[in-house]
């Protein structure tokens, strides 16, 4: 059933609209939940509860071109605030496992030893309170009780448990009784603070001051004091949530896919040096970093035809009409594009009086200028060869400035680079990713994610195109990673992957090495490889004076442990 039908059923308040919204949009928004809450059943939750949200939603909202992303974000809000909820609350099995340790402690409350020892107490604490005042406190050999923490003496602990009358006590149950009572009080820090500035200040200086010749009392003290600090501190742990790390749900191993290049040739770069391998990848030897997150590639064509999969027409016109409104501009018509031979819907047109918006199915977007494009102010240099990299991240920053509400990025960072064709022109690129708030974030980022500005003959700006590989990729989970020494040691044993024509060298030139993440349409994961770059030998190949060719060379990042096999290069295009 189409959305529009769907929305007609919610504002007829037919029910029937949810059953048809789950079973065309279910699958998918439990797998983005489940992304965010780890877990099914809670997954399952936060679909449902979407559901609701949608029927008390619509109306008076109207999502008829864009009911899944009206949905993903309900679904993305109610998951995220599940896990909150569950940080705040400090839900964890491990806890349970421990008050249940715990209970095997905790004596029964009415046994004859604990009775015998409340007395002992009570009686102790009025020879204390009774003479405090007169400055004259008198040493007590009974348990101590501090607000609530009874510890009681060891001798009625070891009858208790002798006897096997443990008493059940949840740790909810417990924090709930009441001192003197039988029941366990946990405090947090400041409220243990707080009741000890109602002490007596007589019974503090008593305390501070032990009778002469009792040397050994102050130790006994001193032990009971270390004892009461101890379990304070385990309680306000728990209470509070010193909460042990969640088990990660299992990761499926991974299946290295085949290596398939594009056309005819092969990967390989032409640079003077090997210092202009600079291509501004955040990514460098130094950075610590254990994992990075899978996906698995929606745009992925197995055909290899390279038609653009991952977007249904909704949601292209979801982000189409985002980039109308960024620009403000106004529609003049919208051309629907399919694949050859076939119903698939791959791209949307919209002409509009600021230019031509594609939006296509793999996520990406593509802004082309009108009238020959835009001139940048005087003072910025865009060009393909003529630019300097330091003025090339000024422009990039103009640019990614006046275009901000099109690129939707909190912390933009230039990117300039390029190579060098046949003939020795260098060709330069501009480009724009969001920093992210985590260095993983960061690398797929730029990797899955960029921005690039594309300059004319002239210097202007002839288009934008935004790339977003994660539009509809689904994540696999944070898998451990290798380190690029590991990685080094793969490739010399010949676990690699590469298009270049020979293959690595015994003495190879490495000339250097980045953590990257190869996309596109052949690729069925998105998943993230060291790429190293080797000086290749003299080729058939003519190309300008002191050139030289760099091929690449692929191997896989993740552990061993997640992959179910580990390339080997046998000579060939793999």
């Amino acid at each position: 059933m189409d959305d529009t039908t769907i929305i007609d059923l919610y504002f007829a308040r037919d029910e029937a609209a949810i059953r048809h919204t789950a079973e065309k949009y279910g699958g998918r928004l439990r797998a983005l939940s489940h992304g965010i809450v780890q877990d099914m059943q809670t997954a399952e939750e936060c679909e449902n509860d979407t559901y609701l949200q949608a029927w008390n939603a619509i109306p008076p909202h109207d999502p008829k071109e864009y009911l899944y992303a009206f949905l993903a974000r309900i679904t993305r809000h109610i998951s995220l605030n599940r896990c909150r909820d569950r940080r705040r609350l400090k839900r964890s099995a491990y806890i349970c496992e421990l008050s249940a340790e715990l209970e095997q402690c905790i004596p029964a409350p009415d046994d004859a030893q604990c009775r015998l020892d409340d007395l002992a107490l009570r009686r102790g604490h009025q020879r204390l309170s009774g003479r405090a005042g007169r400055g004259k406190a008198e040493p007590v050999s009974a348990p101590v009780l501090v607000s609530g923490f009874d510890l009681r003496p060891c001798p009625a602990l070891r009858h208790v448990r002798k006897q096997g009358q443990n008493h059940a006590l949840s740790l909810p149950r417990a924090a709930a009784g009441a001192p003197g009572k039988g029941g366990l009080h946990i405090m947090r820090g400041t409220e243990l603070l707080d009741k000890m500035e109602l002490a007596n200040a007589a019974f503090v200086q008593a305390a501070d001051q032990p009778p002469a010749g009792k040397r050994r009392g102050r130790i006994r003290w001193l032990a009971v004091a270390a004892c009461f600090c101890f379990v304070a501190v385990a309680a306000l742990a728990l209470w509070r949530g010193s909460t042990p790390a969640q088990h990660a749900p299992a990761l499926e191993k991974l299946r290295i896919p085949d290596l398939v290049p594009g056309g005819m040739g092969f990967e390989g770069y032409l640079y003077y040096r090997a210092a202009e391998l600079e291509n501004g990848n955040p990514w460098h030897v130094g950075m610590a970093l254990s994992s990075l997150p899978v996906y698995r590639n929606a745009a992925y064509d197995a055909s290899g035809l390279g038609i653009a999969k991952g977007l249904d027409e909704a949601q292209m016109r979801a982000l189409l009409d985002a980039a109308v409104s960024a620009l403000g501009a106004a529609v003049r018509s919208v051309e629907t594009v399919t694949a050859e031979g076939a119903d698939t819907v791959t791209e949307l047109r919209a002409a509009t009086d600021r230019g031509e918006l594609r939006a296509q199915a793999d996520g990406t977007l593509i802004y082309l200028l009108p009238d020959g494009g835009l001139a940048l102010p005087a003072g910025y240099s865009f060009t393909v060869s003529g630019t300097t990299d330091d003025a090339a991240r000024e422009t990039i920053a103009y640019l990614a400035e006046r275009y901000s509400a099109l690129l939707r990025m909190t912390a933009p960072v230039p990117v300039t680079g390029g190579d060098y064709n046949i003939y020795g022109e260098y060709r330069r690129t501009y480009a724009v990713y969001d920093a992210g708030e985590t260095d993983a974030e960061g690398i797929a980022n730029y990797n899955l994610c960029s921005a690039s500005f594309v300059p004319t003959e002239d210097g202007r700006l002839g288009s934008i195109r935004i790339r977003n590989a994660l539009a509809a990729a689904e994540t696999l989970g944070d898998y451990p990673i290798v380190s690029a020494d590991d990685a080094r040691q793969r490739l010399r044993a010949g676990n690699y992957q590469t298009s270049a024509p020979c293959a690595l060298p015994e003495d190879a030139d490495i000339a250097g090495v980045e953590l990257v993440y190869r996309t596109g349409s052949r690729e069925q994961l998105l998943l993230p490889y060291y790429r190293f770059y080797v000086r290749l030998p003299d080729t058939d190949m003519e190309y300008a004076d002191r050139l030289q060719l760099y091929g690449a060379y692929y191997v896989p990042a993740i552990a061993d442990a997640y992959l179910e096999n580990m390339p080997v290069y046998d000579g060939q295009f793999n």
